[in-house]
């Protein structure tokens, strides 16, 4: 009923009735974590779906549906969503965990090591951008910014996304390119300890 009044919204645009599904799929995921049932978990992924084809641009649906793709075990779609977002800069730092955390855990072995190269690429970048920031902060007087560039190059180098990252890329490192060949004689000697 609500979507009448968003008729002549552009696609950019939220729908004045987004709040109400937003909290409605937020009382279906209540539902679940409640009882276990999976029923609201699937509804509440029906009413983001139906509420992201209307306003296309609600990044709240997206996310909320990133976590539930995530929880259903469904990760390609939620590559699509996180590119959807279109984040930009520091929000790979508050947001990316939603791509990175998962990808591993639910066997997207190559999806991670993509995510987590995409990842690191921000942050070393960082490095070079902020360098260029100071120096021409430095370059052209303004004095009062180059503690500002030094803190914020600092807190995304001490970021627990960061260091999360770093040991994902290493771990994905040893897994997927280790000789994971194990000798049939070998596994004998195992299977009797």
């Amino acid at each position: 009923h609500g979507l009448e009044f968003g008729k002549s919204c552009l696609k950019t645009e939220l729908q004045s009735c987004d709040n109400y599904c937003l909290l409605a799929a937020h009382v279906f995921i209540d539902i679940w974590k409640d009882t276990g049932d999976e029923w609201p978990l699937w509804q509440s992924l029906y009413v983001l779906e139906e509420g992201l084809f209307h306003s296309p641009c609600n990044a709240q649906f997206k996310l909320l549906l990133t976590r539930i793709f995530c929880h259903l075990g469904a990760f390609e779609p939620v590559v699509d969503l996180y590119s959807s977002l279109d984040a930009k800069h520091v929000q790979h730092d508050t947001i990316g965990y939603l791509l990175t955390r998962y990808a591993e855990a639910l066997g997207q072995f190559a999806a991670a090591s993509q995510s987590c190269n995409f990842t690191l690429r921000f942050f070393h970048s960082n490095q070079k951008d902020t360098s260029e920031y100071i120096i021409q902060a430095y370059k052209y007087g303004a004095f009062e910014k180059i503690p500002e560039f030094i803190a914020f190059r600092n807190r995304l180098n001490n970021s627990l996304h960061f260091a999360q990252v770093r040991t994902e890329r290493m771990l994905l490192d040893l897994f997927l390119e280790a000789n994971m060949y194990v000798c049939p004689r070998h596994q004998c000697r195992w299977r009797k300890v």
